[in-house]
């Protein structure tokens, strides 16, 4: 007989998923198989980050608290930090716990192997850790600089955020991350998100821009996928990135900085 590949395991989620106006924080979720790499590996797939977490989440996680079926709707709705921690736990108990990366350091030239570990090495922020505000049945933050003067009010992003943004993320990153901003943006300095202009951010300075980008990545809940590393040779520090993507293939990849 076959070995059982396929033995659920319960996990939390960083966030929750409302279900009949409560919040589900568990999920049952079970390992890839043969199947799930070979649907995730189909060309119109592969080249979409989003639809390929799609497609795990449907095929690897059985429920969503106490008893709801995973389904592209729910998919859509979630949160983006529990897709992306679901995808983690998902890879944990299908490939292991180890990811093991090959760089080359930008400083001194040599080559380098770094060893991850997925449980110690990728912390995981929970909703609980932010200040932030349910309204309506919407989860929003708030970024600000008095320095730079401006208050914004954001709402977490979900899957559908992300199935939009995803035709354009390759081709250029920074308008991905514009149109984000946009569709989660709730207020900016106590002006509604409907009398904002589409092209706001556009017009902002880089300064205004570059704090936000930092504030935005730092408070968000979900998996922390830059991992600080340093050169064993010259004691650079290498911050490493992974994407989900990152997660799901063989066990040794080549990183990037």
């Amino acid at each position: 007989m076959a070995n059982d590949v396929t033995q659920s395991v319960t996990v939390t989620l960083p966030c929750g998923f409302l279900v009949d106006g409560k919040l589900q924080t568990s999920a049952v979720i079970k390992p890839m198989t043969g199947k799930t790499r070979k649907m995730i590996a189909r060309p119109q797939t592969r080249q979409n980050p989003s639809a390929i977490v799609d497609t795990i989440l449907i095929e690897c996680v059985e429920s969503i608290g106490a008893g709801t079926k995973m389904r592209k709707s729910i998919a859509d709705a979630m949160f983006v930090a529990d897709r992306d921690a679901l995808l983690l736990d998902i890879r944990k108990i299908s490939m292991g716990k180890k990811i093991t990366s090959h760089l080359t350091c930008p400083s001194c030239n040599e080559k380098i192997t770094i060893s991850i570990d997925l449980d110690m090495d990728i912390p995981v922020k929970k909703l609980s850790d932010m200040d932030y505000k349910i309204e309506d049945g919407i989860v929003t933050f708030v970024i600000e600089n008095k320095h730079l003067d401006y208050e914004a009010v954001f709402r977490l992003p979900t899957g559908s955020d992300q199935t939009a943004i995803a035709p354009i993320l390759k081709k250029n990153p920074v308008e991905a991350n514009y149109m984000l901003y946009m569709r989660c943006l709730q207020s900016w300095n106590d002006i509604e998100r409907q009398d904002i202009d589409p092209e706001f951010f556009d017009t902002l300075p880089l300064n205004i821009l570059d704090d936000l980008d930092s504030q935005y990545s730092e408070i968000l809940p979900g998996p922390v996928t830059r991992v600080p590393v340093n050169c064993v040779y010259c004691e650079a520090e290498l911050p490493m990135g992974f994407e989900g993507s990152d997660f799901l293939f063989p066990q040794q990849r080549t990183g990037r900085t």
